[in-house]
């Protein structure tokens, strides 16, 4: 039964750190920022030779 309450143990600690506002705060920033990152990489990414724009022929 010890690693039934380890389990436990670790449990609590995640949902003590979700409830930690610092750290709600760090992950949502880092989250969005990593959401950023590909944003702009996407776009950059499109931007190399494309020369066409996709409704030139309408």
């Amino acid at each position: 039964m010890k690693q039934g309450k380890e389990v436990f143990q670790m449990k609590e600690a995640i949902h003590k750190l979700k409830e930690n506002d610092i750290v709600v705060f760090c992950a949502k920033t880092v989250f969005y920022l990593a959401i950023l990152l590909i944003l702009v990489y996407l776009y950059d990414y499109t931007n190399t030779d494309s020369g066409n724009f996709i409704y030139n022929e309408f």
